[in-house]
């Protein structure tokens, strides 16, 4: 089968040229279908990632309600909270205006929040999707459930013109109670009739407020948050009808938290929120981003659409889920890719792209994909790439760079990619290194020669014995923008001309002089470098953190005949499924 069948009951199938077509459509709500939407306060793509999320990652994955099941979850890393900058949607990201944009689909403009008062609400007018299904789905029970009051008291309160929930918390709680009102409200679900709920969890919240979101504490507070979604979601598959049953779980956040603790403005960090989708009619995997990039707002569209019921004119949603990032939706990676290395037993770059010169001892193991490169200690040997990229770059070309790293574990503050003698990390260019700090941290070091040292260093996210993802997106003169595994790890703002063109070319293994021994590193291993000369997209991002540049190939000129007939998406992911498998 050339696509995979989405599980809709009013899904049209056709086929055109043997080609298959499918057209989904939003079922209408029938007995047995179930919503649980989770928030949680102040949660960022870094601590969700590095955090130990074990129910989350099942969500993630699909394998929440069990093996074999028709679950599957879809998960954006991309989603964005804060409104359109520069446009009349613009809002701060503060939990007020946050939480009612997620539960009315609109931006503060057309709900009136602006801050945390809840002043100047207009929920009669706006009110959460919760109301919306309540006068839309015959028969169906709705729950509020907060963690923090001034929701219960202000977007669930009785507001004379929409119908009220079946059931709101009307006093202050804490996660812990939170979640076990919440337990109790799904097991107390009617086996024949139609239920949403929303749980809201504050506690990740208070803890980037207080000790940061690179914090132990805000790591902990996550995991603390998927032990609740655990008992949500065991509650859910205790219900004695569960497997006739049809529930869709959604987990979002308001805002995110800049790294020392914080939120409210427009920054990467703070504007940046997860949203995770699992259904049965979910599609598997990272939910596109290039053509419209998800929102908070995408919350009342994406229960809506389970429960077959129109979204309300006005609303910016859509729903999540449906769209995945595949080899048909990512452009070509080789745009603009000058250097590229598999790693693959040499050092020779990919057609087109330039290679790298082996100093010292080096091997070849198993990698990623296909081989890796490693040393059998380090500081005995290093690959340095043939071309100088940083006078390539030059002073006000944005760029990209992608690579695959793995450890086994490592002392002080070993570099493994760099430019620079890192003695200093006051020296013109840029360096990857571990650090002692947190566990398994990563200090990502910058400086141009005409403006001041910058680092993003997140306490902790690389897993030892694992391999991990590293994207590094160039703004010259904007935010430049670090991610690990596809998600958002941290920012740092260029402002000034200037370049990165260290004493060295960028150097695998080590630093720069391939000879730093203020730390080391055990079971190092890097795999798939890429750079290339412009940004990458959100989409390539995600890509990236799964798959290997290679598994996208350019189109043939036969692929370009079926473009213009209309196939060249067929033709694309045929020939990527192949290599892919050979």
């Amino acid at each position: 089968m050339l696509f995979p069948i989405i599980r809709r009951s009013a899904t049209i199938f056709r086929s055109i040229f043997g080609l298959a077509v499918l057209i989904a459509v939003a079922a209408p709500a029938t007995a047995q279908t179930y919503s649980l939407v989770i928030g949680v306060d102040g949660l960022g793509p870094y601590g969700l990632h590095a955090a130990p999320t074990p129910n989350l990652d099942k969500l993630m994955n699909g394998t929440w309600a069990g093996t074999g099941s028709a679950y599957r979850g879809a998960v954006a890393n991309h989603a964005y909270a804060g409104g359109v900058r520069g446009t009349a949607t613009q809002q701060a990201t503060l939990s007020g205006p946050g939480w009612s944009s997620i539960h009315t689909g609109v931006w503060n403009n057309l709900h009136g929040v602006t801050d945390n008062s809840f002043s100047g609400s207009r929920y009669a007018e706006r009110p959460s999707y919760l109301k919306i299904l309540e006068s839309q789905v015959s028969g169906i029970y709705t729950a509020g459930i907060s963690s923090w009051n001034p929701i219960n008291n202000n977007m669930f309160a009785p507001d004379g013109v929409n119908p009220n929930l079946d059931f709101r918390l009307g006093t202050n709680e804490n996660d812990v109670q939170s979640t076990a009102t919440a337990v109790s409200q799904i097991a107390g679900l009617s086996n024949s009739s139609r239920g949403a709920i929303f749980v809201h969890l504050d506690d990740v919240d208070i803890a980037g407020h207080s000790t940061g979101a690179y914090s132990s504490n805000y790591l902990s507070n996550i995991s603390d948050v998927d032990s609740q979604v655990g008992s949500m979601l065991n509650a859910i598959k205790s219900r004695a009808n569960f497997a006739s049953e049809n529930w869709q779980v959604v987990v979002v956040a308001d805002h995110g938290h800049v790294s020392g603790g914080g939120h409210g403005g427009q920054t990467q960090m703070e504007r940046t929120i997860p949203i995770i989708v699992s259904s049965q009619t979910t599609q598997q995997g990272l939910i596109t981003s290039d053509a419209r990039q998800p929102a908070m707002v995408d919350i009342p569209a994406t229960v809506f659409n389970h429960f077959g019921v129109s979204v309300p004119a006005g609303q910016a949603g859509q729903a999540l889920g449906q769209s995945v990032v595949g080899p048909s939706n990512v452009a070509s990676l080789t745009n603009g890719l000058v250097s590229h290395l598999a790693f693959d037993g040499n050092t020779l770059g990919s057609p087109g792209t330039s290679g790298g010169t082996v100093v010292g001892n080096v091997q070849f193991t198993d990698g990623k994909f296909g081989q890796s490169v490693t040393v059998s200690q380090y500081g005995s040997g290093i690959v340095r790439l043939n071309q100088d990229l940083g006078a390539l770059f030059g002073t006000n070309r944005d760029f990209a760079m992608s690579m695959w790293m793995k450890y086994e574990s490592f002392t002080g503050d070993p570099a493994f990619f760099s430019n620079k003698n890192w003695n200093s990390g006051n020296n013109t260019g840029i360096n990857m290194a571990l650090q002692t700090i947190g566990a398994g941290s990563l200090d990502l070091n910058t400086k141009t020669n005409s403006a001041g040292r910058q680092d993003i260093e997140p306490l902790s996210g690389l897993s030892a014995g694992e391999w991990n993802n590293l994207v590094f997106n160039v703004d010259r003169d904007g935010t430049s923008l670090l991610y690990l595994n596809g998600m958002l790890f941290g920012e740092i703002v260029l402002t000034s001309a200037g370049t990165f063109d260290g004493a060295f070319n960028w150097t695998f293994l080590n630093d720069g002089t391939g000879s730093y021994s203020s730390g080391s590193i055990t079971g190092l291993r890097m795999d798939d470098f890429g750079a290339w000369n412009r940004k990458l997209t959100l989409d390539e991002i995600s890509y990236l953190s799964q798959n290997s540049i290679q598994s996208v190939p350019e189109p043939s000129a036969m692929a370009l005949i079926l473009a213009a007939s209309g196939a060249g998406v067929w033709w694309r992911r045929r020939i990527a499924q192949a290599r892919l498998h050979s």
